[in-house]
């Protein structure tokens, strides 16, 4: 609230605490942050991403029942568009986790 009020400048780190910045670089370091990021998302499940991106876009204009039976469907169309087995087994191995690729 006290920003919307006060409408203050905010440091990186505290921009950080508050959610309003995901990550930081250093000084001359942001694009070696973003194409960082860029290469794990890269190699994400891209039918899963794509899903993923528009059950929260779709969301917006749902009640929330619909919403969630939006997201159903969408984790649904994910499932059959990917091998489901192969991909828990490597999970259970412990890849996918901290962003990792399966």
């Amino acid at each position: 609230m006290d920003l919307i009020l006060t409408g203050r400048t905010l440091q990186a780190g505290e921009a950080e605490r508050f959610g309003i910045v995901n990550y930081l670089a250093p000084p001359g370091g942001a694009l070696e942050v973003a194409l960082d990021l860029a290469r794990q998302i890269s190699a994400l499940p891209q039918e899963a991403l794509r899903n993923d991106r528009l059950s929260a876009v779709e969301q917006w204009s749902l009640d929330r029942d619909a919403a969630i039976a939006n997201e159903l469907e969408r984790g649904r169309q994910t499932m059959a568009a990917i091998d489901v087995a192969t991909a828990a087994a490597r999970f259970a191995a412990g890849l996918g986790r901290r962003g990792e690729p399966i």
